[in-house]
């Protein structure tokens, strides 16, 4: 804990077992089932290669889905995985719709970076760099020509280099321990006098 810092008491803080080695698994499935979602399909992971359109494909695809958050509402949101790192596309290539409990499909998102349920019900989503809400229209799910709202247009923003503020090029904490593995001769000497 950073200096100043407690945990409150009711709060209770253990390791996570069977954490695994990888940057995904079991974390990342581990925050979706907290948030709801259940694993309907398990996918086959093969490893395709870097030259490849996806470098790790997963055939048949990895499929998760999430009840709408009222009851009386029959339909779920399903999200598929077909694979990881795509050749100048996304790192996952996932895909949505909203499927009636019935089986028929209610709304086709197609690839999407993000979708989910609102606490109010509307379904969001995120596609090519814009944010979209679809409101609910009746009991029965929601209605196939239903008008998309987008909410928010970001494809305009761009990146630009910024410089540091001054006070944040200066390290004024505890002097760090541990093996200087860049050999900068300046850089070296002022770890070397702080010491």
């Amino acid at each position: 804990m950073a200096p100043g810092f407690s945990i409150p008491r009711k709060l209770r803080v253990d390791a996570l077992p069977d954490a695994g080695s990888g940057e995904d698994a079991p974390l990342f499935e581990q925050r979706l089932r907290r948030d709801g979602w259940k694993l309907v399909q398990s996918g086959t992971w093969v490893e395709q290669g870097r030259a490849a359109r996806l470098w790790i494909k997963c055939d048949p695809p990895e499929v998760w889905s999430k009840p709408h958050p009222m009851r009386s509402i029959s339909c779920r949101l399903l999200m598929q995985t077909e694979g990881i790192k795509e050749k100048d596309g996304p790192w996952y290539v996932t895909s949505y719709r909203v499927q009636r409990d019935d089986g028929a499909n209610a709304l086709d998102l197609g690839r999407a970076d993000w979708a989910d349920w609102s606490s109010m019900g509307d379904l969001l989503f995120a596609k090519e760099g814009r944010l979209f809400r679809v409101s609910l229209t009746s009991r029965k799910g929601f209605d196939p020509e239903a008008s998309t709202r987008q909410l928010v247009d970001l494809n305009s923003l761009k990146f630009e280099p910024r410089e540091a503020p001054p006070d944040a090029k200066s390290w004024f904490g505890k002097t760090p321990t541990g093996t200087l593995v860049e050999q900068d001769s300046g850089r070296s000497a002022r770890l070397n006098r702080r010491r």
